[in-house]
């Protein structure tokens, strides 16, 4: 169903949750792109007739916004073989680069860790490229680096990031035969996360390989 903006919950910092970014977390892709593709057309309005750059819906808005839309575009684009892939991993790695610092300190208990949270988002888009062309080993390697960055943050509800990185990991350790390792991560995901519906999946299909039948997570 339609995703309301201003019924939308806060999962990224004091930014409230953007449709595309709950497409993305339920695989809704051609969701996401045609919200892009509207910004797009705008964009060309907007160019034919002189009106200002600054006017357009999505260039308005804060870079770390600007960063939510590319990422769940660059994952649309990667999990459909769209041949725009590349490029929308290009454009989300410069926006990145541009997310300006917080206004507040690192050590402040609502610091929102705006550039940590775009450099994640990179990561796993990247990750999600390399997984698209079975380079497991190399997306393991970039995931793990975003799994740091997420657990360094401080315990805040609702969380800064909408998605748990480990049951990421998890999926991706699966995929490379590695059950073991998926097992130590998704526990290690459901102890702060009891009821992700994601890893406890992936738990379950994990310990199916390794013919374990125990019921609880250790």
């Amino acid at each position: 169903s339609e995703t309301n903006d201003a019924a939308s919950i806060y999962l990224s910092g004091l930014f409230p949750t953007s449709k595309e970014l709950l497409y993305s977390r339920f695989g809704q892709w051609n969701s996401i792109l045609a919200i892009h593709n509207h910004f797009i057309h705008n964009l060309i309005r907007s160019k034919q007739s002189d009106r200002s750059l600054r006017n357009n819906e999505l260039i308005d808005k804060p870079v770390y916004l600007q960063v939510i839309h590319q990422y769940a575009v660059t994952l649309a684009h990667i999990r459909l073989n769209h041949v725009d892939s590349i490029t929308s991993l290009d454009i989300l790695s410069q926006l990145v680069s541009t997310i300006p610092q917080d206004n507040v300190p690192a050590d402040h208990v609502f610091y929102p860790y705006h550039q940590e949270l775009g450099i994640i988002m990179n990561l796993t888009t990247h990750a999600s490229y390399l997984l698209s062309k079975h380079e497991a080993i190399q997306a393991i390697d970039l995931l793990e680096k975003a799994v740091v960055i997420q657990q360094s943050f401080k315990y805040m509800e609702p969380e800064n990031h909408y998605l748990p990185i480990q049951q990421c990991l998890g999926a991706v350790y699966l995929v490379n035969g590695n059950a073991s390792k998926a097992i130590d991560v998704y526990i290690n995901d459901l102890i702060e996360h009891p009821s992700n519906g994601w890893s406890l999946k992936g738990l379950s299909i994990a310990k199916k390989k390794l013919n374990i039948h125990s019921t609880n997570l250790s």
